[in-house]
């Protein structure tokens, strides 16, 4: 079923409220028909309090809901880099009763409409996303086939109808108490693991990641060893005209932290500074681990620095 409104759905506790009102923000901007739900984990009465008067001042509605309120009892492994609410996707049917449903990580900036998104022709799949770059060993060792791209679940198009009668969110729960909890790629990992064939996939224009930014198509093959990804005309439409564009940890310091040189980097500040409350931004460095991979990348020889990166995520035969 094809959804009349746009629904859009966040989840995120407290640490990543600016966050979430700076991707709102970005998303009624261009998007003004959208229907916003945000799933809040321990919210104070100060963070409900923040989000009810900046949708007042955007004389939007907001369904604010406590994430406990539809969460499985289970155990989640978390740690400083992924919160409990990441897995709140999973369990999206106890929310919504049907239609569709685009979820959003809070660290997404929109740039554009998404009419065609959600009026996409899904087949027989159940959800559709934007693909990672991961080789068929990473694949394997994941349990997945390998001749089934892997996707990344920070914005996620979801049939309700197809996830409810397929029962995802059962698999889903089943698959994270197998794990105690701790399942491998945590929620992307479960949902690519539970939607095996079944996700489809987006241009990368609807979730522009840093390495898409950073390497040629042709570097993320190499690097990666994965030739099924995107080609360079696809990657350079996306830089030209990204419709989401999704700020890892990763390559770049996000633009919450100082200092930053991602390429994309105003559009959360601009959208930031509209905010009735915005957030600071603090001063934080790069992971050493990152600057070592600039670094590299910059001073040898591609062939060289690919064997290095590749050594160092063990993804060589």
């Amino acid at each position: 079923m094809i959804s009349k409104t746009k629904e859009i759905f966040y989840a995120c506790d407290g640490n990543y409220l600016t966050q979430t009102l700076v991707s709102a923000e970005t998303l009624l901007r261009h998007n003004p028909d959208a229907q916003i739900t945000i799933a809040g984990d321990h919210f104070t009465k100060e963070d409900q309090a923040r989000v009810y008067r900046q949708f007042q001042v955007w004389h939007k509605d907001i369904r604010l809901i406590d994430l406990n309120g539809f969460f499985p009892d289970a155990a989640f492994q978390t740690d400083a880099f992924h919160a409990r609410s990441i897995y709140a996707k999973l369990f999206i049917d106890q929310i919504y009763a049907g239609g569709r449903v685009l979820y959003l990580d809070s660290d997404t900036v929109i740039c554009g409409k998404l009419d065609k998104l959600f009026s996409m022709n899904l087949g027989e799949c159940i959800a559709a996303a934007v693909k990672m770059p991961y080789p068929e060993e990473f694949r394997k060792r994941m349990g997945l086939p390998a001749e089934i791209p892997y996707f990344c679940d920070g914005v996620v198009l979801f049939d309700i109808d197809r996830w409810r009668e397929d029962g995802c969110s059962r698999k889903s729960l089943q698959l994270i108490r197998k794990n105690k909890g701790n399942p491998p790629g945590q929620s992307e990992g479960v949902l690519n693991a539970i939607l095996s064939g079944r996700i489809r996939a987006l241009p990368p224009e609807y979730n522009l990641m840093s390495g898409l930014i950073y390497y040629s198509a042709d570097q993320m093959a190499r690097l990666y060893g994965c030739w099924d990804y995107y080609p360079e005309d696809d990657r350079k439409k996306a830089l030209k005209h990204p419709i989401i564009v999704h700020y890892l940890r990763e390559l770049y310091n996000r633009p919450w932290f100082l200092p930053c040189d991602h390429p994309y980097r105003k559009i959360y500040w601009r959208a930031n500074a509209e905010l009735l409350e915005p957030g600071k931004r603090k001063w934080r460095f790069l992971p050493a681990h990152t600057i070592a991979t600039r670094v590299l990348r910059r001073i040898f020889p591609f062939d060289l620095f690919c064997h290095a990166f590749q050594y160092r995520h063990r993804w060589r035969k």
